[in-house]
């Protein structure tokens, strides 16, 4: 591939991307219509552990797909460590599933280095079925009995979660 090519290439993507976050950012185009019941699943985590969702049932979890190599990913990370800090103690947990198609080999030292306390499975490269994940960061909240009633796409911070947060927490 030349580099002019390169170049060209590395300019259309960064432009979808402008284009994804910003129609991301929109309010009202990333709420659930209707909550459904969120698809179970187990992935391993980052000790090798096979985890399922249903084993957070009775908590009000944020279902978050990232991966090491997006940067809004990564630039999303601190807002989430601070929900969780926040809301943990409140029945809230935070279930990362990082999509890196070479699992613990990359997510496991990035996971130590930015010290992300909240559960990480490895989807390598996969969201599970059931979770439409056409860009990332892509997250779902789950209510407590189960039901997805809210999806974002595209990166969060604090503030954009919290006031979902706080009302489902108060149910």
């Amino acid at each position: 591939m030349t580099a002019k090519r390169f170049a060209r290439g590395a300019a259309a993507l960064a432009a979808a991307l402008g284009i994804f976050y910003l129609v991301a950012k929109i309010p009202g185009l990333s709420p659930s219509s209707r909550p459904r019941p969120a698809p179970d699943f187990a992935l391993p985590d980052l000790k090798g552990k096979r985890e399922s969702l249903s084993s957070f049932k009775g908590k009000l979890i944020l279902l978050d797909f990232w991966a090491t190599w997006c940067e809004p990913c990564r630039e999303e990370i601190p807002e989430l460590k601070n929900l969780y800090a926040k809301y943990r103690d409140r029945g809230f947990v935070i279930v990362g599933v990082a999509l890196d198609f070479d699992g613990k080999a990359s997510v496991l030292p990035f996971a130590r280095k930015a010290g992300i306390g909240y559960p990480v499975l490895l989807g390598e490269g996969l969201a599970p079925a059931g979770y439409s994940v056409s860009g990332i960061p892509t997250a779902y909240l789950i209510d407590r009995q189960g039901l997805i009633v809210h999806r974002y796409v595209g990166p969060q911070t604090f503030e954009d979660f919290a006031p979902d947060i706080e009302k489902y927490l108060a149910r």
